[in-house]
């Protein structure tokens, strides 16, 4: 990996362990600005969220392009 990488996980996942997000993480972090959060109460699929899922995630997404997506972020 040589991008900067955003990785979020639902601890209510039953489809895909968080092992696996976090192992990712591990992996990677050390080579590549990574971003890793755990999002309580949320799930596998988009049907399995809460409003309160979608604000954060996206929340989430927009702070990391904007900080880490090239010079001046996203909207540079």
């Amino acid at each position: 990996a040589n991008l900067p990488i955003l990785i979020f996980h639902g601890d209510r996942d039953v489809r895909v362990p968080l092992f696996h997000s976090t192992d990712f993480y591990n992996a990677v972090r050390d080579d590549v600005y990574a971003e890793y959060h755990v999002i309580e109460g949320m799930g596998h699929q988009g049907n399995l969220w809460y409003p309160r899922h979608t604000r954060e995630t996206f929340a989430l997404m927009e702070t990391f392009l904007e900080d880490h997506c090239g010079p001046g972020g996203l909207y540079d």
